[in-house]
């Protein structure tokens, strides 16, 4: 690499360092211990059947947005308020939805809708002086308000009216941690820590009666989670001083309770919701931040192995959609919003998704036609596969066939399927001559092609080797697409190293190839890999360029890896997804997720991770092919998807002069940026506005608080900037630190972390 160019990547890399130091350290605040038992999202289903969402984010700022219809697609993030640290949703006697939050001047306020599924209210102050709380409905359905007090003390207020409340009764002294439960009968049960973080509980002696004294119910508590089981029985997780998840039940309906026993190990945060059938879910933060379930494998009893279940999280949610698919929610890693819902009530889980808060989507299709673009005969199946065009400008198809469906396995043939057309969209592609045959031992393949021509010469890469012991990757070369070389062996990768991708990389002038494999050499998270050439013929060691929390050692949800540069981005298309273990009783191509296709965009072509989610494409192992004129094409193919169809594709990303990018509203474009970051003297910070409107600019603090105001008017639309010299309204040089810059219109907000050196 020329010296430029690894003085551009020495920079990069400092540039990536910095970043990811300032987000750990935000997030460090933002999540320190003394705020893990604030509820940082919640969801609710409302009277119409739509999840309403409402989550804060890692600056403290509180959003909403909802589904637009029953199970349906989501609104975008609407911004509430800022400097909220905790925020819960019940759902009242009239069906309507209450939203509580406490801010960090430690007032509790609440909002609801006036009817069933209709606008909020304004948010009015219900209680003062709030750490955290919970809250129930009593047996009479009037909302019951359990809070931890500045001073520690634990107290209750039950709701009289809409907006009237009752006075304050204490329930508990040296109180931290607060969780309410609710008996088969009606009594409500309490559970909350004390300052030396032993559990305790009481509970009321009739339903809406009084209460019991305070009991000692477990061990040490930093995290606690209350739920019914499907039978009335109550069960509460927690976790201890040693990181240890435990839980207790009810050993029969309003009864006593069950010994403590450990659930898993190494969790810091626990939330448990109820699928469709009544068997409890249990959803975990463990002490390195990553995303794991586990649930009851039958109704009131018996639980599964448990499994990672995403990345980094640092608070979460759930709820039941409509139609009782379970959906969990939760904030991940770069401050990304993420869910990850059930594709049938109880059964296969979709995946770690972000939210897209666009108003347009990257790219769009044509719609397939009936019949196939090309179809072996006799005729089952096509599956990975290729295009390449020869000297003559003729299109080429090579792929895998399967073209007899009563003999043996499905996935093991001994020739590629060749097809031919003059045109890419053109029915029907003609039957050509397969470009060799290999002698197969049992066991092994021939998969996934992929073509690329270089210097006269085409290059085929695909996938050989046995299943039972490591795939190889291969090459052939041809000066013509009809006379081919023996095969070569260019490297082995683990178990599932295959399905080859080539491509030349511009800025690093080398040939990069993709491929899935997993992250251990028996097995372990899927993965995409990349190996880099200069002739096509040696590689380099594997590195990795995406790796999804799947894990296995057969086929996963990082197979046939794609790649398009387009501009300064890179696209990365890989499925099967959404994706769940094939079983013997439903195997991979029988899963409701293998027809589907994730796409990913990155500045970077070697880094992509689930927050560069920007689209899903029907279609089983695509390719993504430029044609002239600036067309460009998708292909669709498949174990019983009855051949190769091939549509139009279209790009929305600014780059192809007939379908250009979307224009959205101006407030979706307000840009919020400064210049330097971090500084020490002063930082100057520019903003745009393509409408006029009434903003602010506000610098908080690590805790949300305002210690500055810069902008408080009415403005025209335009560029400004405006300067910030790192002092308080008071005139004061603050310390250094993390601190936000939030720009507020009338309904958006935008914010940027800068890091202030000190003078």
């Amino acid at each position: 690499m020329p010296n430029k160019a690894k003085s551009a990547e020495f920079t990069k890399i400092n540039i990536m360092v910095l970043k990811r130091l300032i987000i750990i350290v935000w997030l460090a605040i933002c999540f320190s211990p003394g705020f893990s038992e604030s509820p940082k999202m919640t969801a609710e289903r409302n009277e119409a059947g739509c999840i309403e969402l409402f989550y804060i984010d890692p600056l403290y700022n509180l959003y909403h947005k909802k589904q637009n219809s029953p199970g349906g697609e989501w609104t975008e993030s609407e911004f509430i308020t800022g400097s909220v640290k905790s925020v819960k949703l019940i759902k009242d006697a009239d069906d309507c939805l209450r939203v509580f939050y406490a801010g960090s001047d430690n007032a509790l306020w609440c909002s609801y809708q006036e009817l069933p599924s209709y606008e909020w209210t304004s948010g009015v102050i219900v209680a003062e002086n709030v750490l955290t709380f919970d809250m129930i409905l009593d047996h009479d359905e009037s909302i019951n308000l359990f809070y931890i007090t500045t001073g520690n003390r634990l107290m209750r207020r039950y709701q009289i009216s809409d907006d009237l409340w009752s006075g304050d009764v204490e329930m508990a002294p040296y109180a931290k941690l607060v969780a309410a439960g609710k008996n088969e009968d009606g009594r409500l049960e309490l559970f909350y820590t004390l300052s030396d973080n032993t559990l305790n509980h009481k509970y009321q002696l009739s339903p809406g009666g009084t209460w019991s004294d305070a009991n000692y119910f477990s061990v040490a508590s930093l995290d606690l989670f209350v739920v019914q089981n499907e039978d009335g029985r109550m069960e509460v997780f927690f976790v201890d001083e040693s990181n240890v998840l435990r839980h207790k039940y009810q050993v029969a309906i309003n009864s006593s309770w069950s010994d403590h026993q450990v659930f898993a190990t190494g969790v810091k945060q626990v939330i448990a919701a109820e699928n469709h059938d009544g068997r409890i879910e249990v959803i975990y933060i463990s002490t390195n931040d990553l995303l794991y379930h586990n649930w009851q494998t039958a109704v009131n009893n018996g639980w599964g192995a448990g499994e990672q279940f995403g990345w980094e999280a640092y608070g979460m949610t759930a709820s039941l959609n409509e139609d009782g698919r379970l959906e969990v929610f939760y904030m991940g890693k770069d401050e990304v919003l993420f869910h990850n819902w059930q594709l049938q009530a109880g059964l296969f889980w979709a995946g770690e998704y972000p939210f897209i808060d666009e108003d347009f989507p990257l790219f769009s299709f044509e719609e397939y036609d009936t019949e196939p673009n090309y179809l072996p005969n006799p005729v089952w199946h096509v599956n990975d596969h290729c295009f390449i065009r020869d000297e003559d400008n003729y299109w080429h198809m090579f792929g895998i066939v399967y073209p007899d469906p009563y003999s043996g396995d499905p996935t093991v043939v001994n020739y590629f399927g060749h097809a031919g057309s003059a045109t890419l969209n053109n029915i029907p592609w003609a039957e050509m001559d397969p470009p060799f045959y290999e002698s197969l031992g049992e066991g092994d393949v021939l998969w996934a092609p992929h073509i690329i021509y270089h210097e006269n010469t085409y290059y085929m890469f695909y996938c050989g080797g046995g299943e039972l012991n490591s795939y190889e990757i291969c090459l052939r070369t041809s000066p013509d697409l009809v006379t081919w070389s023996d095969y070569q062996v260019l490297f082995q990768d683990g178990i599932q190293g295959r399905d080859p991708m080539v491509l030349w990389v511009e800025e690093e002038q080398c040939w990069v190839m993709y491929y899935t494999a997993t992250s251990n050499p028996s097995g372990g998270y899927h993965i995409v890999a990349y190996r880099t050439s200069e002739d096509l013929y040696n590689w380099s060691t594997r590195n990795i360029a995406y790796t999804d929390y799947h894990k296995g050692s057969t086929y996963g949800n990082t197979e046939s890896p794609f790649v398009v540069n387009r501009g300064t981005y890179y696209y990365l298309f890989v499925g099967p997804r959404p994706y769940d273990y094939p079983t013997e009783e439903l195997p991979n191509w029988e899963h409701p997720g293998y027809v589907g296709t994730d796409v990913y965009r990155s500045a970077e072509w070697n880094q992509w991770i689930n927050a560069d989610y920007v689209g899903h494409i029907d279609a089983h192992a695509p390719e993504i092919i430029p044609e002239s004129y600036g067309n460009w094409y998708i292909s669709h193919c498949g174990v019983l998807q009855g051949g190769l169809f091939i549509r139009r594709m279209y790009w929305h990303d600014g780059l192809s002069p007939d379908y250009p990018v979307v224009k959205r509203s101006y407030e979706s474009s307000l840009q919020l940026t400064n210049v330097p970051n971090p500084f020490r003297s002063f930082t100057k910070i520019r903003y745009n506005l393509e409408k006029g409107c009434h903003l602010t600019i506000e610098i908080l603090d690590p805790l949300g608080k305002c210690i500055k105001s810069l902008v408080d008017q009415n403005q025209g639309p335009g560029d400004y900037s405006i300067d910030w010299d790192g002092r308080d309204n008071g005139g004061n040089v603050v310390s250094p630190g993390l601190y936000v810059c939030q720009l507020t219109t009338g309904r958006y907000n935008r914010t940027l972390k800068m890091l202030f050196l000190g003078k």
